[in-house]
């Protein structure tokens, strides 16, 4: 994590690792991780010598089994069993978040439990100090207080144990908040005792019978394969990618994308299912929409069944397509497609994991998906969320909250610039220069723009040729775009063209002088021909541009002088 700025922020410098920091936390947070990493569980045991003024402790953790892998946050000793022992509630940051050691010693009588009861004080008692004293001295004396809570989010309840061990019992007495010392004579050791404020008497409490306790000693893993779906409506809806398939005639084909302006959709709601032969709720959940297929062809919802096995188990694919007698389009969805569907749904639900199988995507006809199904979902389900597809925005949003409540402010607009940053947060530059190109208002911009567009898109694929042709084009059509000299420069830069890199990235200069992005990238040709001093001088002129790219010129050029012989 970044540290605090020593100073605020004055215009012109750069706070981007600070920011950086609070991101990635925020993201870490919502992925349901840990904050401090793999800190293991102590416990320690007193070994005396707290009279002489040199207490030891051992470290006892593996021992008690008590060394636990977590990123604990409240460790609460209750005697929860009844037993005179006192049992351990542990709350972690990470899962399992509720954890209960059971202290199986044998039984003794080397205890006594105090509960308080106010009168003139709270009812809980809450700030008494309870002493009990033993036979053998002033300094036989045991100290507990009672608190409203003990450690983050945590509370102990309302019994007080004392570990007696071989001492007598002198008396017991006890500090009201607000009032004075009471004391309760010498309670018998081994029982639970009530006291209640003005009586000095303490009173028996016996124990209710309680059910033998099952313990899990294994960890608690998560479920692969999810027999019912954990739904997620999106209350702004998002345009699908592109889904690249293969038929089960071993033909290839797509369908869906993001366009300029929007999405490409099929003229008609679709249902998109993920599905394994291997997976015993995928089968059910086949054979439940094809007994639901007469419903989604009365309201014209179409069924894509997209299986994630290996194109090479096509003989087990189809047998389990046939003995459920699943309707609708089959095939294998491409794994390009299969990870920009993790991709959505991890954005979506802020989980940044794989999708079980089952799971399914609902979108509606304009080709935006609106639900997010993990796990076997219902064909009723699905046609009830047909409903929500033409509310308007206030009120899908509404219907898409799995609770009651109302908004204060409007619903936003639809933020592809959100998606694709999201998306490239998690490695999917393919995925984020689709929404890049969805930005795009093909009703507003010319086609020079949408050539521009297209080959920005096809940069962050990796695919250069392919930019280059749509630039020549957007050049062809629009000599006087800064913009298009400059990624021309860039893609020249990356096919080792050195020379028409220079022309473009020059030209894309005389008409945007202050452009931090053509300046940086005049820079990098400089650092080619280890131009010291014009590097320098770049880097100088950078500085007065906002951002941080004289900081990442300074990093390549540190990098680059290393690297000279």
């Amino acid at each position: 994590m970044s540290l605090s700025p020593l100073v605020a922020s004055e215009p012109g410098q750069d706070d981007e690792a600070y920011r950086a920091g609070w991101s990635n936390l925020s993201r870490w947070i919502r992925s349901g991780h840990s904050w401090s990493g793999h800190e293991r569980h102590c416990a320690y045991q007193n070994l005396g010598g707290w009279r002489e003024g040199a207490g030891r402790f051992a470290d006892v953790s593996f021992i008690q089994g008590l060394d636990l892998d977590q990123d604990g946050r409240a460790a609460v000793p209750v005697d929860w069993d009844l037993d005179g022992d006192q049992d351990l509630w542990i709350v972690s940051r990470n899962e399992p978040r509720l954890r209960l050691m059971v202290n199986q010693t044998a039984n003794s009588k080397d205890f006594i439990a105090l509960r308080l009861h106010g009168v003139q004080a709270n009812r809980g008692a809450i700030g008494a100090r309870v002493e009990v004293r033993l036979e053998g001295g002033a300094r036989q004396v045991l100290v507990r207080s009672q608190r409203a809570g003990s450690g983050y989010l945590a509370q102990t309840g309302p019994w007080l144990h004392f570990g007696l061990g071989a001492g007598v019992i002198r008396d017991v007495r006890v500090l009201w908040p607000g009032g004075d010392w009471e004391s309760f004579g010498s309670p018998a050791r081994g029982q639970f005792w009530q006291l209640r404020q003005g009586t000095g008497q303490a009173r028996g409490w016996t124990p209710p019978s309680l059910p033998e306790l099952e313990l899990n000693p294994e960890p608690v893993g998560r479920v692969q394969n999810s027999d019912s779906a954990t739904r997620l409506a999106l209350a702004i809806p998002t345009p699908m990618p592109k889904m690249e398939v293969i038929g089960l005639d071993g033909t290839s084909g797509e369908f869906l994308g993001i366009t300029p302006g929007g999405a490409n959709g099929t003229g008609r709601p679709v249902l998109i299912t993920l599905w394994s032969h291997t997976c015993a709720p995928c089968i059910g959940e086949l054979s439940d929409l094809a007994a639901a297929s007469a419903v989604f062809d009365e309201v014209g919802l179409k069924s894509v069944l997209l299986c994630v096995d290996p194109t090479g188990e096509r003989e087990a694919v189809q047998a389990a397509l046939r003995r459920t007698s699943a309707a609708g389009q089959a095939g294998w969805v491409l794994p390009g497609s299969l990870a920009a569907l993790d991709a959505l749904a991890s954005v979506a639900g802020s989980r940044p994991e794989r999708l079980p199988v089952p799971s399914s995507f609902l979108v509606d006809p304009g080709g935006r998906l609106q639900v997010i199904y993990r796990g076997r979902v219902s064909p009723r389900t699905v046609l009830q969320d047909l409903a929500l597809i033409p509310l308007d925005a206030q009120i899908r949003r509404l219907a898409a909250l799995p609770f009651v409540g109302r908004f204060l402010h409007p619903a936003p607009e639809e933020n592809l610039a959100w998606w694709e940053g999201a998306v490239r947060n998690l490695g999917q530059t393919t995925l984020a220069a689709n929404f890049a190109l969805g930005q795009l208002d093909a009703a507003v911009v010319g086609e020079a723009e949408l050539h521009l567009g297209f080959a920005q898109a096809r940069m962050q694929e990796g695919e250069l040729s392919e930019a280059l042709r749509h630039l020549e084009r957007a050049r062809a059509l629009n000599e006087l775009n800064p913009a298009i000299w400059l990624e021309l420069g860039v893609v020249y830069s990356r096919q080792g063209n050195p020379q028409a890199a220079e022309e473009a990235l020059l030209r894309a200069l005389r008409m945007e002088p202050r452009s931090g992005r053509a300046n940086f990238e005049w820079g990098r040709i400089l650092i080619g021909r280890q131009d010291a001093e014009g590097v320098q001088a770049q880097i100088q002129r950078l500085r007065s541009i906002p951002g941080s790219w004289a900081d990442r010129l300074s990093r390549l050029w540190d990098a680059a002088r290393d690297d000279l012989p």
